[in-house]
């Protein structure tokens, strides 16, 4: 693959992942909504698609990272921030700005994730104290 077909898949891969990063963020908002209403069967196909989606992000971050060591020439210490360097200014810019929002989306995802994982074990925790009652009560003998 030639350089320019590198970059231009580098720059299409960005462009897709921010899609699907929007994608995630209403999943997670859908699954956030299914955890505080307890919609098993809405949970359930929620976190379905979150790993469908999950695993189409992954596998275009390794063709990232493979694409980032061809474009230095090296395995190890990849940065996408060097990657663009290479760049012309116009379009260094415009891809410097693709990947900010990128890595923006991607911590707004974690952050929504991180929430719905407080949720889900709040309520995991509760029902656990319904069924088995507290686990650190004394009982005497």
């Amino acid at each position: 693959m030639s350089r320019e077909a590198s970059f231009r898949q580098l720059l299409g891969d960005m462009r897709s992942d921010l899609a699907d990063y929007q994608q995630l963020e209403t999943l997670l908002e859908q699954q956030f909504r299914g955890a505080l209403s307890h919609d098993a069967a809405n949970l359930a196909d929620t976190g379905e698609q979150i790993l469908t989606l999950a695993g189409r992000l992954d596998a275009r971050r390794l063709t990232r990272v493979e694409l980032a060591a061809r474009l230095l020439g090296r395995e190890r210490r990849l940065s996408i921030e060097e990657v663009l360097a290479q760049l012309p200014t116009a379009p260094r810019q415009a891809c410097e700005a693709l990947w900010a929002t990128l890595r923006e989306r991607v911590a707004h995802c974690k952050t929504l994730n991180e929430r719905n994982g407080r949720l889900l074990t709040a309520q995991h925790d509760s029902m656990e104290r319904v069924l088995f009652g507290e686990k650190d009560i004394y009982v005497p003998l």
